[in-house]
């Protein structure tokens, strides 16, 4: 038995198919490149903000010092100048001196000596509050702006500082401080200001220790009033 063969043509697409085919494409196409352009530019933010991060991170590094957090010397007189200038400052400056600082790092190192900045700085931190200035002037000498009205409460702060600080490996190391402030007058440079507490910091360190010095009332604190 013969069996014809069928041919079957395939019809040819209608132009409107073929436009929707090619907008389809098209689409595909363009969301492939903006795809491609939204991952680079990811790539190229991320990049950005690590080196955002990199820059913070330096500029920090620069400002501060690295053993106590604290600002170093020139950023804290920075600091402090434009808040005195902008101002016209009403408030205390103050000095800090650790006593036998030296023998701390020659008794028990180097690393104990750094652990009992960062204490006292921390310390200093917690009492003044976070709208004070604090900052590391050199040495065992930490230095401090506070606006606060009647400045720091005088045998709180120095209680604070003469607690012993517990240091890893070694175990409790007593600490003494000296302490100067001076409440300025509203023309005075901050630079008299500061040479003013130098002055009582130095009084307070040259006064002789006694078996009650932890009291109250005999705490090692000089106060100048210009």
């Amino acid at each position: 038995m013969n069996h014809a063969h069928r041919h079957y043509r395939i019809p040819e697409p209608r132009p409107a198919t073929l436009a929707l085919a090619a907008g389809a494409l098209a689409t595909a196409t363009g969301w492939a490149t903006t795809s491609r352009h939204l991952r680079q530019r990811t790539r190229e933010l991320h990049h950005v903000r690590r080196e955002c991060r990199d820059t913070r991170r330096a500029l920090d590094d620069a400002q501060h010092d690295y053993v106590t957090g604290l600002l170093n010397r020139r950023t804290w007189e920075h600091t402090a100048n434009a808040l005195w200038a902008r101002l016209g400052f009403v408030g205390v400056v103050g000095l800090v001196d650790m006593d036998d600082f030296k023998t701390i790092n020659d008794r028990y190192g180097h690393h104990a000596g750094d652990q009992v900045l960062r204490t006292t700085a921390n310390r200093l931190r917690l009492e003044l509050g976070p709208r004070a200035i604090i900052g590391r002037y050199g040495g065992d000498e930490l230095v401090f702006l506070t606006s606060r009205p009647g400045g720091p409460e005088t045998c709180r702060l120095r209680s604070a500082l003469a607690n012993p600080v517990q240091v890893n490996g070694i175990g409790t190391i007593n600490v003494r401080a000296a302490i100067g402030t001076v409440t300025p007058r509203p023309d005075m440079p901050l630079s008299m200001a500061l040479a003013a507490a130098d002055a009582a910091m130095y009084e307070a360190k040259g006064r002789p220790r006694t078996e009650h010095e932890r009291s109250c009332s005999e705490l090692k604190f000089a106060e100048v009033r210009p």
